[in-house]
């Protein structure tokens, strides 16, 4: 004959189910939440690192606009005095040759640098700073275009200039007409410097809205 014995464990029963579902559930409530608050104070930091980094940029960039302007500058008053001498030349009827005074902006010229900003744009880094900073950052950025874009307009001037310049071994050799060309390429390149000159103090003063953070 077969004992009955009375389970040594009670059965479980729909509130023992629900209660386990909902510990599990609560459990990964809580994992979840955790993994989240990780995260937000990693990409925080990711921010922080990257305003950094990019300040910093900014303030490279000040120093390279201040040289900049002050090479535009140099650039006008050059080419004011080949301006005048080649006037001179012209009104001489050919009696006097002009004298190009070459001064190369080039040798010394430095481009704004981007690379953090392109670099965080890439790798999408720069989602994680606030709306207002991210517009910020990205107007710097075009102000590094725009001042990339000028040089390279001032160069094909310059270009244009020494191509004429170098058309004779000797301004004596010159011609009216040719002199007149040269007048007109340097007063282009002169124009052009000036626009360049523009173009960084107003790239300056979006750089310098960083002081408003």
């Amino acid at each position: 004959m077969l004992d009955v014995h009375p389970p040594h464990r009670p059965t479980h029963t729909w509130k023992d189910f629900f209660i386990h579902i909902a510990t599990i559930v609560v459990g990964l409530f809580i994992a979840v939440g955790l993994e989240q608050v990780v995260e937000y104070f990693h990409h925080r930091e990711q921010a922080h690192r990257l305003e950094e980094s990019l300040n910093r940029e900014i303030d490279r960039n000040l120093v390279i606009y201040g040289d900049e302007k002050v090479l535009m500058e140099r650039v006008h008053q050059v080419e004011e005095q080949n301006k005048a001498s080649l006037n001179s030349a012209l009104s001489s009827n050919g009696k006097i040759a002009f004298a190009y005074i070459d001064f190369d902006p080039i040798l010394t010229w430095h481009a704004p640098t981007n690379e953090t900003w392109a670099q965080a744009r890439d790798n999408g880094t720069l989602s994680l700073l606030p709306e207002s900073r991210a517009s910020y950052y990205s107007n710097v950025n075009f102000s590094y275009e725009t001042t990339i874009a000028v040089s390279h307009q001032l160069f094909d001037a310059r270009y244009h200039v020494l191509a004429l310049v170098h058309l004779h071994p000797s301004p004596a050799q010159f011609i009216p007409s040719e002199e007149r060309d040269l007048l007109l390429a340097i007063s282009t390149y002169e124009q052009t410097a000036d626009h360049a000159h523009a173009v960084i103090s107003k790239s300056e003063i979006t750089l310098h809205l960083n002081g408003q953070r």
